[in-house]
């Protein structure tokens, strides 16, 4: 699987598609964790609820672009599941060219593929906070 194509396309998708399509990369249930806890959903009409409100908060502090910057690991975890680890570069309206660069993990089932977890290496409010993007 060529990661940083597929990781492309959930980008363009993040930004300019709609929440049932983004829900697409996702399995029936996964979990989402960070630092400051974790979660678990199921891929229904209430996370895809969500994932308008995290696509209106991005637009609201003026996220322009998102793209996989680097594939940092990639790791079989059995048969059926990989273990990828993203460096992801966002540009925003207050940072002009540069980008905000963070990383997360992922598991995803190869069926699909989707994405089973997610590991946000940073809580990605308190680096926006850092950047001067939120108060």
């Amino acid at each position: 699987m060529d990661w940083l194509v597929y990781f492309s396309r959930y980008a363009a998708v993040s930004l300019s598609g709609s929440p049932q399509e983004l829900a697409g990369f996702y399995a029936e249930g996964f979990v989402a964790a960070g630092p400051t806890g974790a979660y678990g959903a199921l891929n229904d009409d209430k996370f895809q609820s969500w994932l308008g409100q995290v696509k209106g908060f991005n637009e609201q502090n003026g996220m322009q672009s998102m793209r996989p910057v680097q594939i940092l690991e990639e790791a079989a975890v059995g048969p059926h599941h990989r273990l990828v680890t993203v460096r992801w570069g966002s540009r925003f309206q207050a940072t002009g060219a540069g980008e905000i660069e963070f990383n997360i993990t992922y598991i995803l089932h190869l069926k699909g593929p989707r994405i089973v977890a997610y590991i946000s290496h940073e809580d990605q409010h308190e680096r926006m906070r850092a950047e001067g993007l939120v108060s």
